[in-house]
């Protein structure tokens, strides 16, 4: 969902980027069994500050107990999390001290997640294509890219183009990240993925 001006129903809120990271996340909470999170969607990485100034006016807001927020590293994790730190800070909230923790204080846990974790650089894509390393399609597409780049042509983002390779392998043609999850086109038991779930559990 967008955030709305309208009441919190939830005890539990988990902010994300954008509508690819609604359906994954709601995919994977559903794959691991994980209830209980009113899912927002902030709509791009520079509007959590935004966001959570509105989020702290609505009503239940104050019965709020778990507060998550995940983005993307991209180019710097250090200053991904550094940012999110920043918009919590807006609203008075204890952030914790590192990312992919959380940090309880009178009784409200905040947690920050830095995708794909492990404090690396990359996002959502780097996470999705980290689950799937063993599938016998990633030789053919690692093929591809390298003939690709022997050609002159090197994609912007090599992990998104790769995501879209492997997706245009599955039997059903799906161009988005988060309908592939729905899809489970991912691999959610991957090891991969078992710091964000564990991470998530925990919240």
């Amino acid at each position: 969902m967008t955030l709305k001006p309208k009441e919190i129903t939830s005890e539990k809120l988990l902010l994300v980027e954008g509508k690819d990271e609604v359906n994954f996340f709601e995919a994977l909470l559903d794959k691991a069994g994980i209830e209980g999170f009113e899912m927002i969607n902030v709509e791009g990485k520079g509007n959590f500050m935004q966001h959570l100034k509105m989020l702290c006016l609505l009503t239940g807001f104050e019965r709020v107990k778990t507060l998550v927020i995940i983005r993307d590293a991209d180019n710097n994790p250090d200053a991904a999390f550094a940012s999110v730190k920043s918009a919590l800070h807006s609203i008075h909230l204890h952030a914790p001290n590192r990312q992919n923790e959380l940090k309880e204080h009178l009784g409200r846990k905040v947690g920050i997640f830095i995708m794909p974790g492990n404090f690396e650089k990359g996002m959502l894509e780097d996470l999705c294509m980290s689950s799937v390393s063993d599938d016998p399609v990633i030789e053919c597409i690692e093929k591809f890219f390298e003939c690709v780049k022997g050609k002159g042509c090197i994609p912007k983002n090599l992990a998104k183009a790769k995501a879209h390779v492997f997706l245009a392998s599955r039997p059903e043609l799906v161009t988005s990240i988060g309908v592939a999850a729905k899809k489970g086109y991912w691999n959610f038991t991957h090891p991969s993925l078992q710091s964000l779930i564990h991470f998530l559990r925990e919240a």
